[in-house]
């Protein structure tokens, strides 16, 4: 949502510094009175059209976490038009959101605040285990040996 409001501000600015080129008197408010709600109209609908398909795997099966919350607390009064898959859409994400509110122990895995995008928190990614020893079974012989399996990641 940051990213298309940082855009939908960044899209209004240029037209308004192509406003102050071109010599249109008020550039300012001309900028942002006539050009702001035709870019508006034009750029959210897009971004919330592009946002739902993204979520098209979670809306369109019936295994997704938590994808039946409002068939629990159906909406009602103004929003009981809205399909019980995007009330549960929205439920997810006030969850999602009340859970990060409420967030305040620390953990070993924390990352500063702005450094997720670089990906400068924490991670163990791998877990290194010593070798297992297996013992070997000749098939003609019978006889066995003692052999170290491959080291695994």
């Amino acid at each position: 949502m940051y990213v298309v409001a940082g855009l939908g501000i960044y899209l209004v600015v240029t037209d308004a510094l192509a406003r102050r080129r071109a010599g249109v008197g008020f550039w300012p408010t001309d900028a942002a009175f006539r050009q702001g709600p035709v870019t508006f109209v034009l750029f959210v609908p897009i971004a919330v059209v592009v946002y739902l398909a993204s979520w098209i795997g979670w809306l369109a099966t019936d295994g997704g976490w938590d994808r039946h919350s409002a068939e629990l607390a159906p909406a009602t009064g103004v929003w009981s038009w809205v399909p019980s898959a995007f009330h549960s859409l929205w439920l997810y994400h006030r969850a999602i959101y009340d859970f990060h509110v409420g967030l305040s122990s620390a953990h070993a895995y924390a990352s500063r605040r702005g450094s997720g995008p670089f990906c400068c928190a924490p991670r163990r990614c791998t877990q290194r285990r010593r070798p297992t020893v297996r013992p070997a079974v000749f098939p003609r012989t019978g006889a066995s040996r003692t052999s170290t399996a491959c080291r695994t990641r």
